[in-house]
């Protein structure tokens, strides 16, 4: 098993989380990863740490002066102890965070307040923390709004579609906001609840295009036209707001 260890590279005051595994291989790499940036380094080089390390930073700060976005989404997040997610623009919920003495981080939803409190793990680094927190609201969002998402899905479907779904799911995704299967499975990343609701049911209707097209062709974007003919405005805005739309 590869040995690994965590550090954080800053970058024009702008902390970025650095994974870096020593393992058997025969290079250096260097990549992108969902929650860290990733340093591989063989065996052999480990004792040139140091001098991957700041190679490593060169390397960001090129990508981070010509695509300013491209390294947002490794911010750390620095939470307050109560802040608010609003879910399609309807349905807002207040989050509190603290932590304490324990192994693993929870989170619990009060019905009655629409308040959320997470516990986490007092031993857990800045940038997992962050993780963790997304992981949480993630998973809590979609559980919470699976069935509301599925009925959208439908509305959109019989309105306009008249296709079968074989099965919705909805998880976590920095890639894209949603995908559609030849099995006809569709995923919408949950990141797809933070948006305005037009943009989300723009997602909805994208998706449900692909089980008429299976491609990105000519043909698929007529299909997307005559269903949701302002769906280039919905693509503008996910252009412009999208980087930046997390838990």
């Amino acid at each position: 098993m590869a040995n690994y260890f965590d550090e954080i590279i800053d970058l024009d005051s702008l902390p970025i989380p650095l994974r870096v595994y020593v393992e058997r291989r025969s290079n250096v790499r260097a990549s992108l990863g969902k929650d860290f940036v990733i340093l591989r380094i063989p065996i052999f080089e480990s004792t040139n740490l140091e001098k991957h390390i700041s190679y490593t930073k060169n390397w960001l700060l090129r990508i981070h002066e010509q695509k300013p976005l491209a390294l947002s989404k490794y911010s750390v997040v620095k939470y307050d102890e109560n802040f608010t997610i609003t879910i399609l623009e309807q349905f807002s919920f207040q989050i509190n965070v603290h932590e304490e003495e324990r192994k693993n981080c929870v989170i619990k939803l009060d019905a009655k307040t629409n308040i959320l409190n997470i516990t986490l793990s007092n031993d857990l680094p800045s940038h997992e923390r962050k993780v963790a927190i997304r992981t949480l609201l993630s998973r809590m969002f979609a559980n919470k709004y699976k069935s509301y998402v599925w009925e959208r899905l439908q509305f959109w479907n019989q309105l306009h579609f008249h296709k079968s779904i074989n099965n919705l799911t909805m998880k976590y995704n920095a890639t894209n906001w949603g995908s559609c299967s030849t099995k006809k499975n569709i995923n919408i990343s949950t990141r797809c609840l933070l948006l305005p609701h037009f943009v989300f049911d723009y997602i909805l209707v994208h998706e449900l295009s692909h089980l008429v097209e299976m491609n990105h062709s000519s043909k698929f974007w007529k299909v997307v036209e005559s269903v949701f003919p302002d769906y280039k405005n919905a693509e503008a805005w996910i252009t412009k707001n999208g980087p930046g739309l997390d838990f």
